[in-house]
């Protein structure tokens, strides 16, 4: 299983576009104070689309049933 959304181009607004579940991690940046990073991590299996092709064809197929 991949261990960040990092490339990935379903990557949304704190949210999985091909809605697949995910959590929001603060990871904390000492060389910035006291300032925090989000990252976006996968809770299951997912294609990871690295392009935009890949990311359209993922949303065409239809994987996860999103309209249901």
């Amino acid at each position: 299983m991949k261990k960040t959304c990092n490339g990935c181009r379903a990557h949304g607004r704190g949210e999985c576009n091909l809605k697949y579940k995910t959590k929001i991690i603060d990871v904390p940046v000492i060389a910035f104070g006291n300032r925090t990073f989000e990252r976006m991590v996968p809770l299951e299996e997912c294609p990871k689309p690295k392009t935009y092709n890949e990311y359209f064809l993922q949303d065409k197929l239809d994987i996860r049933g999103k309209y249901q």
